[in-house]
């Protein structure tokens, strides 16, 4: 901690204090100030795939697809739940919520999509 900070942390810390409010202050020595708890941040599991590798994949096979159309996307060596999962997701933002049907054809390894004019729920 430099000596700016030695100074003016106690002065606030008692200020806070004072004040009789909740506060956590974390000092650039890692020591913690205050009586609020700290809760640390939750670490993001690895992606199975790169950023933006399925919807490169699939959107050039949906991203013209009109009210009540259909179009067969082809998972090739992506997972084919992780695709239906990142389809419907992309459709739930570019068309709507409910405007979107997605099912698994396992034989085939394709993930069928089927858009609505209206929301299905």
């Amino acid at each position: 901690m430099n000596n700016v900070e030695r100074i003016t942390l106690p002065k606030v810390v008692s200020m806070l204090n004072a004040c009789k409010v909740q506060f956590a202050i974390i000092d650039s020595d890692g020591k913690q100030h205050g009586s609020l708890e700290v809760v640390a941040k939750k670490k993001r599991s690895p992606l199975k795939y790169p950023f933006g590798a399925l919807a490169n994949h699939f959107t050039p096979y949906i991203r013209n697809l009109q009210a009540d159309q259909a179009a067969e996307v082809p998972c090739g060596q992506y997972e084919m739940e992780s695709m239906r999962s990142a389809i419907a997701g992309w459709a739930s933002k570019h068309w709507g919520n409910g405007t979107c049907s997605t099912m698994l054809d396992k034989p085939s390894n394709t993930v069928l999509v089927f858009r609505t004019a209206q929301t299905l729920i």
